[in-house]
């Protein structure tokens, strides 16, 4: 029975010692963050398989090509010694005529001739058109690869900040909680001395009630945020991480200079680089080789292979000024949110230096004894919300310049 009592107690220490190990948070920063979602590589290595597929298909379209351009070098070398032989009346070699006799077997007595209709559905178009589309998809899907990573990287430095944010919030809104509850208390010893009406002391009740829901929603809130984040991240929904807040790096938060560039730069950079842009530019290429091609073929502008070619040529150009139109579009509205966001971080710093004065001014009256610690406690922390502020509107510019350098770049849009 004593045996049975000590496994019991080892079992339940085990399991004990288990759940508090677990439970264990641990630090993270957004470069860690980072490097576990970047551990995923599915949706990479899906293209990658993609791409060498295209690959595969891309190099049967050279060999193809090469097999036409091969038959298209026979009837040119055939052409030339019929009319070697039978325009210009000029004797063969022995070798020669072996050769003419070998074309004769393969085309008969005379060389084919095509219209330029045929030559371009027999020969050009097999030849020119389908190994150079195959690699353009092929440089699409790459900057499709490309833009994995950072549209990942964006969703994840956004989820961390919005996580450092509620925590701080959760903080704030926890020693407000204090503040209030000492509040109502004094208003309890209040209403037994009968200095305040029962109605004064139930609506102090509601509101510090009030103030408990909107903490637990809070906190469910962080919960929830905390458990998309470690989906996210490909970590368990369970694991406990400590946050590191990049502000924390700043000396003196209100001393940040601005740090974003010219509206013209992010513009330049993003009709250059961004995914929509290249991809569109790609497609405009390949039709407009073909419409070239064709109407090197075709003279008549109204047959159909150069209307089509050239309603081609059209929608790829008009694709592209969408797609550019778009791209700046996006840039301007990430660049007037930055602005905006510079804006009120430093709107908050003047509400914060405010907020300090009062502070210094309670505590002044305070240290004399005018005031009651309670009052004090509830400028303080006025105060240190003022300063969550600050941190807020820097912590948000600076994701919004974040973001625009992503958009000027491969992607993903702001």
């Amino acid at each position: 029975m004593i045996k049975k009592g000590l496994s019991l107690i080892i079992v339940f220490s085990l399991i004990l010692s288990s759940f508090v190990y677990a439970e264990e948070p641990t630090v993270i920063s957004i470069d860690d963050a980072l490097d576990m979602a970047n551990e995923d590589k599915t949706n990479i290595e899906k293209l990658d398989d993609s791409i060498e597929a295209l690959w595969k298909q891309y190099n049967s379209a050279i060999t193809g090509k090469n097999a036409l351009q091969t038959q298209l070098d026979t009837i040119k070398a055939f052409e030339d010694l019929y009319e070697k032989k039978h325009t210009e009346n000029q004797l063969l070699t022995a070798e020669e005529e072996a050769e003419l006799f070998q074309y004769k077997m393969m085309f008969g007595d005379k060389p084919p001739t095509y219209s330029n209709q045929e030559m371009l559905d027999t020969f050009i178009k097999g030849r020119d058109f389908g190994f150079y589309s195959l690699y353009a998809e092929i440089q699409k899907l790459k900057n499709t690869r490309k833009g994995i990573v950072p549209a990942l990287n964006s969703g994840v430095k956004d989820l961390y900040n919005q996580v450092v944010g509620l925590q701080n919030t959760l903080m704030l809104q926890n020693e407000y909680l204090e503040i209030s509850t000492t509040q109502h208390e004094q208003k309890i010893v209040q209403y037994n001395l009968g200095q305040v009406s029962e109605t004064d002391l139930k609506i102090s009740e509601l509101n510090l009630e009030i103030l408990k829901k909107q903490i637990e929603q809070l906190a469910f809130n962080l919960d929830t945020l905390e458990m998309n984040f470690n989906q996210l991240i490909d970590a368990n929904v369970t694991d406990k991480f400590v946050f590191v807040d990049a502000i924390a790096e700043y000396d003196d938060i209100l001393a940040v200079e601005a740090i974003h560039k010219d509206l013209d730069v992010y513009l330049s950079d993003a009709i250059t680089n961004r995914s929509e842009t290249k991809n569109a530019r790609i497609d405009l290429g390949v039709k407009e080789r073909e419409e070239n091609i064709i109407s090197i073929y075709l003279s008549n502008e109204l047959l159909t292979d150069r209307v089509n070619a050239s309603i081609a040529t059209t929608k790829a150009t008009y694709d592209l000024e969408q797609a550019e139109a778009l791209v700046k579009e996006d840039i301007s509205d990430g660049y007037i949110d930055a602005l905006s966001k510079w804006n009120d971080y430093l709107l908050s710093i003047d509400s914060y230096n405010l907020k300090v004065k009062s502070y210094e001014d309670m505590k002044a009256r305070f240290d004399i004894g005018q005031v009651t610690e309670t009052n004090l406690k509830l400028v303080e922390y006025q105060m240190l919300m003022s300063e969550d502020t600050v941190k807020t509107n820097l912590r948000s510019y600076l994701r919004a310049v974040d973001k625009l350098d992503a958009a000027s770049g491969i992607g993903p849009a702001y």
